[in-house]
């Protein structure tokens, strides 16, 4: 009977420390997964910091991101209107070329050979010599002609001719009031005059002899001092003098 109550004893204490082993196992296992929800909680926390601020770094970086999206947006708009702005200038300046292209184009078909340029010098310096041939002979002509002239009879016919044909032919009036002021009183006046109009024309003698002698003086006047030995021609009538100005206006009249 002793036996038996031992060994419930001996049973119950050894429940008693099952028991116990269980609940300090138990507290043991509680503690640890304490411990574990702890750290847990703290990851999570940390992580929900780390999210935090990698979302405030996001999103700073994105504001950021956006400033420079902003500058380059710019910038691009800036270089497009100066390729633009590029574009016209180059626009302008293949108009130009074209302009310039076709100016050569137009400069080159007129252009002429030098070749040709220099058979035109070569035949204008002929020209110059055959002209100037030319003079020399009606210069001689015409002092031979002033040789016949410097008689008496030869200075009439030289005043006929003056005082007429080429007075007549290089000096004709618009008005016939220009030659004769009192052509019109002079109408009025005499009824059963003659009526033909070209006596109106003649004009005296003495004032073709001076528009003569004034336009040979300016042709004078206008000529290098060393180049006539007359100076000067004082009437159409006066000496062989003034037939050497006359000689010498074909002269004049070429170099003008």
């Amino acid at each position: 009977m002793l036996k038996k109550q031992r060994l419930r004893q001996l049973w119950k204490t050894w429940q008693v420390f099952i028991y116990e082993r269980r609940i300090v196992g138990a507290m043991l296992f509680a503690e640890m997964k304490q411990r574990e929800t702890t750290e847990s909680a703290r990851e999570v926390a940390k992580l929900h910091g780390d999210g935090f601020e990698r979302e405030s770094a996001a999103r700073v970086h994105e504001a950021q991101q956006r400033e420079v999206v902003k500058k380059l947006e710019m910038q691009i708009f800036a270089l497009k209107n100066s390729l633009r702005a590029k574009d016209r200038e180059l626009l302008e300046l293949r108009r130009e070329l074209r302009e310039k292209h076709a100016l050569v184009t137009l400069l080159q078909h007129h252009a002429m050979d030098p070749q040709e340029i220099d058979r035109l010098r070569v035949e204008s310096c002929e020209y110059k010599k055959a002209t100037f041939q030319l003079v020399e002979a009606l210069t001689n002509t015409m002092e031979m002609q002033l040789e016949v002239l410097s008689t008496s009879e030869g200075r009439q016919n030289l005043s006929d001719v003056f005082t007429r044909d080429l007075i007549q032919s290089i000096d004709k009036p618009e008005n016939a009031a220009f030659y004769n002021p009192l052509a019109d009183m002079d109408t009025k006046a005499g009824t059963g005059a003659d009526n033909n109009i070209m006596l109106t024309y003649e004009a005296p003698v003495d004032r073709a002899d001076a528009i003569l002698t004034q336009w040979v003086n300016s042709l004078v006047a206008q000529q290098p001092a060393d180049w006539l030995s007359a100076p000067r021609m004082q009437n159409l009538h006066s000496s062989l003098n003034d037939g050497k100005i006359y000689d010498d206006q074909p002269v004049l009249q070429h170099r003008d």
